[in-house]
């Protein structure tokens, strides 16, 4: 299984300079372009491919992480 952690590349800048480290456009250029190959990937509908939505706090994404492996180890 595979875990993409969904997060808007505006957002996910926000994260890493309130985190202290700095940014720039060749680093959002990279975000984005990553982006893209994810969406491309998980648009192939590959079962073992599995996007949360990290917009949330930790223990969102923790508890569905967590409820996909448990109903794939029952599949």
């Amino acid at each position: 299984m595979t875990v993409f952690l969904q997060v808007p590349d505006t957002e996910l800048h926000n994260r890493i300079v309130n985190r202290g480290e700095k940014v720039n456009e060749s680093d959002v250029a990279v975000f984005r372009a990553r982006q893209v190959v994810y969406d491309r990937i998980a648009a192939g509908g590959l079962k073992r491919w599995l996007e949360i939505d990290n917009r949330r706090d930790t223990g969102y994404a923790v508890d569905a992480i967590v409820s996909e492996i448990e109903g794939y180890i029952v599949d």
